[in-house]
């Protein structure tokens, strides 16, 4: 057996050996500086287990922007139209070598325009400063062409895909710093009194917003530049569409642990009302003493999926303590079980729906798989209230409601059968009194 060993021996020290000269290899190649995942990190990869969910939600499909999707073959067609979109951009900037201009604006950061990815950027410095700055002059004169315009379709995209192209500069992965987008926007207009703040949230007005919420646009967003102050600090496009969603979100005290939620139809089952509102974020749900669950209306479209996927992802990533849409979602999940479920917030305009009530069940009792929340209390007292009035006699109480007193009909059929059972037992009273008299 001693024999046996010297070899296993030999082999262990020569694998040991290798293991450490390996690591000190790459322990002299390292930066000490250079941090795996840095606090100024804000432009993400989704999460694996997100990804395998719909791997198409956080995928472009029209356009690439910035280094996680550049050179994908399925979008190289479109370099042409970043590039025609880059020239016309040229003319904008009041300089005979606007070129120089804006690689010096994006050369002198890009350092820090590094750190914002949660990826290492393998690019060398030229290549990366070209791509960073075609797509930031893409996106500027894409956005201020369809500010200035208002026209639906510019004249070099092919018919209907403008309206994709704008989804794919919300997907997390697609993103580029908004810090470069101003710095870039200033170079070209550096009197303008109009910030690039306000052409691309005028940007995502038209093309989501409209498509999500029945409000009026004109309301919603006079309502969103009372915190505009807030909006000035997005990190980008995709935090830009989730500042939007929570603008005006309320605090809410974390109370109790969620034991057991109910469904749309189980609730209805138990006398709860529910009502739309429209002047109030998507996400501010609640609930009153009075049995009634007030829902903001949200309308349902091709788009929502992709939207609230790449928000949540966002979220997951960047805001694991104030995941103020994710716990929306959550909550939705747990009233939205069924088609019927769906049909009764569509029937009380709730839920505006433009396709399948069983499809949009099904999209959202899939956007919370494989998605955590930390401490998702924000609707405690939501979930408090619907299991105190899913109690049995809250919900016997319904029942009879519902059944006896909930139209003229069946008020007067329930006042008719108390009438004739009182008549008939004062005439059972009067016939018995004689026996015993008797």
């Amino acid at each position: 057996m001693a024999k046996q060993n010297k070899p296993l021996l030999l082999n262990d020290l020569e694998a040991r050996l290798e293991i450490s000269d390996d690591l000190e290899a790459r322990l002299e190649n390292s930066d000490e500086d250079d941090v795996p995942l840095q606090s100024s990190c804000t432009i993400y990869k989704v999460p694996p287990q997100l990804r395998r969910v719909n791997q198409l939600a956080y995928t472009p499909s029209v356009v690439s922007i910035g280094p996680y999707h550049y050179g994908d073959s399925i979008l190289e067609s479109t370099q042409e139209l970043k590039f025609w979109y880059f020239k016309k951009f040229l003319k904008r900037i009041p300089s005979k070598k606007p070129v120089d201009k804006l690689l010096e604006a994006v050369k002198g950061k890009e350092d820090e325009i590094r750190r914002c990815y949660s990826q290492h950027i393998k690019m060398c410095s030229n290549d990366f400063v070209k791509l960073i700055m075609l797509d930031a002059s893409f996106i500027i004169e894409f956005l201020c062409a369809s500010y200035e315009s208002k026209s639906e379709e510019p004249s070099t995209a092919k018919p209907g895909t403008t309206s994709y192209l704008m989804l794919d500069l919300v997907l997390l992965e697609n993103q580029i710093p908004f810090f470069v987008l101003e710095d870039l926007y200033k170079v070209c207009s550096p009197t303008s009194k109009i910030s690039f703040l306000e052409i691309t949230f005028d940007g995502l007005a038209s093309s989501f917003l409209k498509n999500m919420y029945p409000t009026d646009m004109q309301i919603f967003c006079s309502k969103r530049r009372l915190h505009w102050g807030k909006i000035q600090q997005v990190q980008h496009m995709c935090d830009l569409l989730r500042t939007l969603y929570v603008l005006d979100k309320e605090q809410r005290d974390v109370d109790m642990e969620i034991k057991r939620s109910y469904g749309i139809s189980q609730l209805k089952d138990a006398g709860i009302e529910f009502q739309p509102t429209d002047d109030r974020s998507m996400i501010e749900v609640q609930c009153f003493e009075g049995r009634r669950l007030e829902i903001p209306s949200i309308k349902i479209t091709g788009w929502t999926e992709i939207m609230l996927r790449n928000v949540v992802a966002f979220e997951q990533c960047h805001h694991p303590f104030s995941h103020y849409v994710t716990d929306y979602i959550f909550l939705l999940d747990c009233l939205i079980n069924t088609e019927k479920d769906v049909e009764i917030l569509v029937d009380k305009g709730i839920i505006h729906n433009f396709g399948d009530n069983d499809k949009v069940a099904a999209m959202v009792n899939t956007l919370c798989d494989n998605v955590t929340a930390r401490n998702s209390l924000r609707y405690s007292h939501v979930y408090k209230m619907l299991n105190k009035f899913y109690d049995p006699y809250y919900k016997n109480k319904a029942t009879f409601v519902r059944e006896h007193w909930s139209t003229p009909w069946k008020k007067l059929s329930l006042f008719g059968g108390i009438l004739l059972l009182s008549l008939t037992l004062i005439q059972t009273i009067c016939s018995v009194i004689p026996l015993f008299k008797k």
